[in-house]
């Protein structure tokens, strides 16, 4: 854009009246004025702020002087006004929005800071009320319409290429909402045996009053191109998406179909794949064998089944290159952003089914994105005419909750948690915490006999957690019997730095495992090390998060091992290795996708600590099946369960409420 500007001088005139507008002459002094400032802030305003002033947003790709824009600003409050703006849009995706309503910083005081004792470090901007807000972006002519990098529609603020990847996905779900191609391919008595076979129920005219929602699941998915099921651990995800395919196999019998399994990391995938194994295995004698063994069973991740192409952003298969499958199912969506989401359907071939898996309570993804949460809000406004009509006549049940139109046909919810029962704590503590209840969660956690609530000094806790779960690594003798019994135990943290984050446990663990006679603990590499993978390499074929266990093999070398869905092992030479971590704590972030029978949940003194919600608790605490405590100040826990993630989006469900 740069040399645009400077082939065209009237452009160039421009540029340097609206640089001598800035209202900072560095990054630095910009940092010291606004809080929380990266340079991608800064510098993306630098960057766009002339574009946007100077170019009408022509599709060309050249630009005259005929095309420099005659709303240019002739003072230094415009161009102030933009360049906030803009760092506000950059801090909003930043921080995981995909946009940033305008009544957000409407008459706000924008990147203020005052310490607890009143003491300002940072002024701040203040950005005018909402109507000269909105008049002044109307000046600018940055309308959907307009090809600019910023969008400016009626509520909102975006850059482009997250307005454009929205409205691709909200195209996808208008369409697929009233995508009958699939409504009429299975006769209704057909569906019916199909669902009594897999649910032993008897066929009848009598509706039943008790719904079973897994069956319903099944049902909902069955005449539709999208389908979303969605519940909290235990519910019987897998348990109800087995059956699911297990009824379009038979429906579809004799034709063979591709179906494909996928999560979006290994960890993920390599338990999807577990789950589906143990779920067929427990299909036998229930399900015909000839149907189960026509159900795929091991996943790949999404990288994987999209074709990662080294150092570029893109993937082998997109709009131009579709996969070949006829349904997809995608695990653990809470963790799917909102680009790869866009990239995925993307590549989807028009007949293929999609079914969405996830707990669209768990902490979203890491980038841009709420993509579970904004498909299916809960709770569920209920099926239409049409829908509520087919489910009564295919499932037998009754009372389904009626709704105006389509919006929510697509989505089915779990609630009934087989794992955790209603007297157990982790149950109790997850759905009280997910609700936002913080007295009645941490009287809970301090009433029960086995102590819940740990000291804040690690020291006085962790050498025996160490002693009892980590030690026994080194002494173990087969390699199955090792990975089984790390993944019996693990510490999660909330961050990585600080004396409660991941770096510092991971050293102290260490230590500990020294002073108890390990003395290869202080190499790098010793027998019975657990590492995790921090950087992708393909050629390997080792991913961010996937975990594995430095241990020496037949020959008496050490080895990184790494399990793998089918049940083999990834071997890699040490020094072959990407970049890694130990993995004695993790990140609540990494452990999604993974369980432990045992879990110790460490939060961060710092009450007032970004990254603490009520969402990062819910995803650590129901990382356990069983046995669960929390080190953590009574003000923290509050503070995380009081704070509610909220990323915004114009992902639209019901496109008749918008």
């Amino acid at each position: 854009m740069s040399s645009l500007i400077e082939n065209s001088p009237v452009a160039h005139q421009y540029k340097s009246m609206i640089e001598s507008f800035y209202p900072y002459k560095s990054f630095n002094q910009a940092q010291e004025q606004l809080h929380d400032l990266v340079p991608i802030d800064y510098f993306l305003a630098k960057e766009l702020t002339i574009t946007l002033f100077i170019f009408i947003g022509s599709p060309n790709s050249v630009f005259t002087d005929a095309e420099v824009s005659s709303e240019v600003p002739t003072n230094k409050e415009d161009v102030s006004l933009l360049f906030h703006l803009i760092i506000a849009i950059s801090k909003a995706i930043r921080a995981g929005n995909s946009c940033l309503p305008l009544s957000n910083i409407a008459g706000s005081r924008f990147c203020f800071y005052a310490s607890d004792n009143g003491i300002v470090s940072h002024n701040g901007y203040e950005f005018p009320l909402i109507v000269p807000l909105k008049n002044f972006l109307s000046s600018l002519a940055l309308t959907p319409d307009k090809n600019k990098a910023i969008v400016v529609t009626e509520q909102a603020l975006y850059l482009r290429r997250y307005y454009n990847f929205e409205q691709e996905l909200n195209d996808f779900i208008a369409d697929n909402q009233t995508n009958t191609r699939l409504a009429s391919r299975f006769a209704s008595a057909a569906i019916v045996q199909c669902l009594n076979d897999l649910f032993k129920i008897e066929g009848t005219n009598n509706c039943v009053d008790e719904i079973d929602w897994q069956k319903v699941a099944v049902a909902n998915a069955l005449n539709k191109r999208l389908s979303i099921i969605a519940g909290g651990p235990g519910t019987g995800k897998t348990y109800t998406v087995t059956k699911l395919l297990a009824a379009i196999v038979s429906l579809n019998s004799p034709e063979a179909l591709k179906i494909a399994l996928v999560a979006p990391t290994g960890k993920a995938a390599q338990r999807l794949t577990e789950s589906l194994l143990n779920a067929i295995s427990g299909f036998k004698g229930e399900i015909a064998s000839e149907i189960l063994d026509k159900i795929p069973y091991q996943a790949q991740t999404l990288h994987r089944l999209l074709g990662v192409i080294p150092n570029k952003v893109n993937f082998r298969h997109h709009q131009d290159n579709k996969l070949t499958l006829d349904v997809l199912v995608v695990d653990e969506v809470s963790m799917v952003d909102l680009p790869m989401m866009v990239r995925l359907i993307r590549a989807l071939p028009e007949h293929c089914q999609l079914v969405l898996l996830g707990d669209a309570d768990q902490l979203p993804s890491v980038a841009v994105g709420n993509v579970l949460a904004d498909l299916a809000p809960r709770p569920h406004k209920g099926y239409s005419k049409a829908n509520k009509s087919y489910l009564t006549e295919v499932t037998r049940f009754k009372g389904f909750k009626p709704f105006k139109n389509n919006a929510y046909d697509h989505i089915t919810f779990l609630t009934k948690s087989r794992r955790f029962d209603s007297k157990g704590l982790v149950g109790r503590i997850a759905e009280l915490v997910i609700t936002g209840d913080a007295t009645k969660s941490w009287n809970l956690l301090a009433e029960q006999e086995i102590p819940a609530l740990l000291s804040l000094n690690i020291n006085q806790w962790l050498p025996q957690l160490v002693k009892q779960y980590y030690l026994p690594l080194a002494k173990c003798e087969e390699l199955s019997k090792a990975f089984s019994l790390f993944g019996q135990f693990r510490i999660l943290c909330a961050t990585r730095v600080g004396l409660e984050g991941v770096e510092n446990i991971n050293q102290q663990v260490e230590q500990i495992l020294y002073n108890s006679g390990n003395t290869q603990a202080n190499n790098q590499f010793y027998h019975g090390k657990p590492i995790m993978i921090t950087q992708n390499d393909y050629g390997l074929g080792l991913f961010n998060g996937d975990i594995g266990l430095v241990w020496t093999n037949e020959k008496g070398m050490l080895i990184a091992y790494f399990e793998q869905p089918n049940g083999e092992y990834l071997t890699v030479l040490p020094s072959r290795l990407p970049s890694f971590e130990s993995v004695y704590a993790m990140t609540i972030h990494k452990t999604q996708g993974s369980e432990f029978q045992h879990l110790v949940m460490v939060l961060p003194q710092n009450k007032d600590s970004k990254i603490l919600s009520r969402e990062l608790l819910y995803t650590g605490i129901t990382r356990a099946k069983k046995g669960l405590q929390i080190a953590s100040a009574q003000s923290t826990w509050f503070q995380s369960v009081d704070t509610q993630i909220k990323r915004y989006s114009g992902i639209q469900t019901d496109t008749n409420e918008h």
